[in-house]
Order: C-alpha cells, then sequence, then structure tokens
C-alpha cells in the first residue's frame, strides 16, 4: 500500500513537472519559429529573385548572425544569473544583473556596426562567389549592421525576461517582429510600394526594421511596470551588477556561439567552391533543417531556467530530475522530426525554392539532417542545463572539440579536397553531432554541474521599491 501510494505521488509528480516544462518550453519553440521566419523568409523571396541572390543573403546572413550571436553570449551570462537570483529570492539582485548586461550589450551593437561597415567587404572576398554576388553579400551585412545597437540590447532584455519565468512575452515579440518583417520584405523586395524592386537591398532594409520595431517592443516591456523584473530606467546609469560574474559567465558562451558559427561559416566557404547551386543548396538546407532546432531550442531554455532556479534554491534534486524530464520529452519530439526528414525531405525544402538542382540537392542534405535529430537534442539540453546552472566553460570545450577537431576537418577533406557532392558537408555535422552527443550526457551523469557556484551579487540601487509581477 506504502509502495502504490508513493508510485503515485511520484507519477503526480513527475507529470506536474512535465507541465511546468511545457509551459516555459512552449512558447520559447514557438518564439524561435517566428525568429527563424525572419530569415525563412528572405530565404523564400530571394528563392523567387534567383539563385545567386540566396547565395548572397546566405552567406552574408551566415557571416553576420555568426558575429550577433557570438556578442548575444550576454544573454547565457544574464540568464544564468538573474534564473538564480529569483530562485534564491533576490529579485533585487536580478534587476542589477539585467541593467549591467543591457549596457554591455548596447556598446557591443556599436562595436558591431562599426566592424561591418569596415570589413563586411574583406570577409566576403574570402569565399568564391563571383565578385558581384559578394558585393551584394557585404552590403546586406552593412544594413543589417545599423540595427546591431538596439537589436543586441533586446537580446538581452528577452534573455532575462525568459531567465523570470517568462517565456510568452518574448514569444509575442518576435511574433509581431515577423508580421513587420513578411510585410516590409514582400514590398520592397519584389516593389509593391510603388518603389523599384530592391531584391537583397530591399530584403536586408525589411529585416532591419523589423529587428528596431521588435527592439522597441522588448525594451518598452523589460522596463514596464508589469514586468516580472521591475527594471528601471535610472538604474542603466546607476545600477550596480555583478559585472565579473556577468562576464566570467558570458565570455564563454559567446566564444562557443563564435565557435561553432565560424565553423558552420568555413564550412559554407568550402562549400562555396563547388558553385552557386550548391551553396544555394546548402543555406535552403539550413533554414529548412531550422525548423528541427526550435523543440530542441525551446526544452533547452527550458532546462537551463529549471536548473538556475532550483540551484538557486538549493534544490540539486530536483534540478536533476527537471533536466532529465526535459531531455525524455525533447528527444521524442526532435526523433519524430528526423523520421519526416528522412521521408519527406522535399517538402521542407520546396518552402524555400522551386529550382529542380537545388531541391534535389537540398533533399540529400536534409536526409542527412534527419538522423542528427535525436543527437542534437542530447547536446542542446544538456548543454542547457549546463549553461542554467552557471557552468558555460563545459558547453564551450564541447563545442569547440566537436566544431575543429571533427566538422572543419572532415567537411574540408570530403568536400574542399575530395569534391564530392554538398550533402557531405552534413554527413561532417551529423558526426560532430554524434561525438558532441556523447561527452554531454557523460559530463551530465557525473552530476559535477550542479556543485557550480554563481556569484549573484549586489543589488541595484533603487531595486528596493516592491517589484509587481505579471
Amino acid at each position: 500500500m506504502i509502495e502504490a501510494t508513493t508510485t503515485i505521488v511520484k507519477n503526480e509528480n513527475v507529470n506536474r513537472l512535465r507541465r511546468e516544462i511545457f509551459l516555459l518550453a512552449w512558447p520559447a519553440i514557438i518564439e524561435l519559429i517566428l525568429h527563424t521566419l525572419v530569415w525563412n523568409v528572405d530565404t523564400a523571396f530571394m528563392g523567387r529573385v534567383g539563385a545567386d541572390a540566396v547565395a548572397a543573403v546566405g552567406n552574408g546572413g551566415q557571416v553576420y548572425w555568426t558575429v550577433i550571436w557570438a556578442f548575444g553570449g550576454l544573454g547565457t551570462g544574464v540568464t544564468a544569473l538573474v534564473a538564480r537570483a529569483i530562485g534564491a529570492g533576490r529579485r533585487d539582485a536580478a534587476t542589477g544583473s539585467a541593467a549591467q548586461a543591457l549596457r554591455l550589450a548596447f556598446f557591443c551593437g556599436l562595436a558591431v556596426m562599426v566592424t561591418a561597415f569596415l570589413g563586411a567587404g574583406r570577409v566576403m572576398g574570402l569565399t568564391s562567389l563571383p565578385a558581384a554576388t559578394q558585393a551584394s553579400a557585404a552590403t546586406y551585412i552593412r544594413i543589417l549592421a545599423m540595427g546591431a545597437p538596439v537589436y543586441l540590447p533586446a537580446m538581452i532584455a528577452l534573455s532575462a525576461i525568459r531567465a523570470t519565468g517568462d517565456t510568452r512575452t518574448p514569444m509575442f515579440v518576435t511574433g509581431l517582429l515577423n508580421v513587420v518583417n513578411i510585410i516590409l520584405a514582400w514590398g520592397l523586395v519584389f516593389g509593391h510600394f510603388g518603389n523599384q524592386p530592391l531584391g537583397v537591398i530591399g530584403s536586408a532594409l525589411a529585416a532591419v526594421l523589423a529587428q528596431v520595431f521588435g527592439a522597441g517592443l522588448a525594451l518598452a516591456w523589460v522596463f514596464s511596470p508589469r514586468c516580472r523584473l521591475g527594471l528601471r530606467l535610472s538604474q542603466l546609469t546607476r545600477g550596480r551588477g555583478p559585472s565579473g560574474e556577468l562576464a566570467r559567465l558570458s565570455l564563454p558562451s559567446g566564444v562557443e556561439s563564435l565557435t561553432m558559427d565560424t565553423a558552420r561559416t568555413f564550412g559554407m566557404f568550402f562549400v562555396t567552391a563547388l558553385g552557386s547551386v550548391a551553396s544555394a543548396a546548402s543555406y535552403v538546407s539550413m533554414n529548412a533543417e531550422a525548423f528541427s532546432f526550435m523543440p530542441g531550442y525551446g526544452f533547452a531554455v527550458a532546462a537551463s531556467i529549471l536548473a538556475g532556479q532550483k540551484l538557486g534554491a538549493g534544490d540539486e534534486a530536483g534540478a536533476k530530475e527537471a533536466v532529465r524530464q526535459c531531455l525524455v520529452v525533447g528527444m521524442a519530439v526532435m526523433g519524430g522530426i528526423g523520421l519526416f526528414f528522412l521521408a519527406v525531405p522535399s517538402l521542407f525544402v520546396r518552402i524555400f525554392t522551386g529550382e529542380p538542382a537545388v531541391v534535389r540537392m537540398a533533399s540529400q542534405c536534409l536526409r542527412v539532417a534527419g538522423f542528427a535529430q535525436p543527437l542534437m537534442a542530447v547536446t542542446d539540453i544538456l548543454c542547457g542545463s549546463l549553461r542554467g546552472a552557471g557552468n558555460t566553460r563545459t558547453p564551450l570545450f564541447i563545442t569547440m572539440g566537436g566544431a575543429w577537431l571533427v566538422r572543419v576537418p572532415l567537411t574540408f577533406v570530403l568536400v574542399a579536397w575530395l569534391k564530392l557532392p554538398v550533402y557531405y558537408a552534413w554527413v561532417a555535422m551529423l558526426a560532430d553531432w554524434g561525438a558532441r552527443a556523447v561527452v554531454t550526457f557523460l559530463v551530465f551523469r557525473t552530476g559535477r554541474w550542479l556543485k557550480t557556484r554563481v556569484r549573484v551579487g549586489a543589488p541595484a540601487p533603487e531595486s528596493a521599491a516592491p517589484v509587481q509581477t505579471a
């Protein structure tokens, strides 16, 4: 009788935990779907313009977002600090950390803008693309970079909001951003606003204007009295935060993102040697595969938030169980997506292009990606839990090893040296995810990440006032 009662209670606890996970994960999944649509809409529109336009936006976007997501490592740091502070009942420290991160993000955005204007042409000159396509890609980067000083702070603001357990607000902000992007891209790219069709330039203008619009919404909410953080504008200039701890947590994550995206960029450069059609096929495949990242991202967000908050409250067993449940559900969902990629890859590819050669090549790439889905779930969710706990260095080392000891060398040998078809670049990607999944799981099993120490820091001066909750 006692054993039966214990089992019932345990099942109820598991069900309650899974409901909590879904409440955190589904808005994050939808947010990433909406966020990805910004790039996917650009790709679909460029597919109607031509393969050269797809190659310009694809290659230029890959370079730009490599830089943006490297600085976006601040979001990981602020997530760990805010989640720990919320779990410990220290909302004053949470606002101090958020204010510190927003200040740093603004200056990082300025640096991105200046660097893009000075170096975009040189970077695209490293590719094997035609000169005209290189010039278009460089222009695309420069226009996007004009929004960096507000877009990066908005990314950090949304990360801080998620860390409080509110994943719905970022979803709504991203949804509105997408509506603006689709309308502007449709008009500017094809000339439906009475203007001349602007092609690649129109795509860039639409994207940056939509990002600025979304940034305004995100920043307005984080300073709203209804936001759970309760951040005040005066804290941006006079607030104190744990800058040393923020840097310690953020830097490895930023380097990790840079490492991964740089590896992808190198792979992209290797693929350009196969021609514009192969380059377009690889880019289209990445956009189609991006849909599969979303469940992994959503459950990784849930794992990160729950791990941080439960460890902040001193509940190590609860943190471990929450991550385990995230992994069980996440693997099931992403495994199902992998089966779709194996069975009907062209269904996803034709969303972005109708060119037969591109569809054929991209479908081959997507089939390979189908095998990677469960491996991606393991890596993303478990690394998310490590970051939420404050251990951002271990994911860095795992990513660095997979990217530069597996993916880049294999891509070079198979594609650049042996000149094998473009889907072999995805075989290298599969080997990368496999190696990282194994190592990440072994690290998680040790349980050492549960002992990670994080210094939450001092409160911001005006944060003693009561914080309103949503």
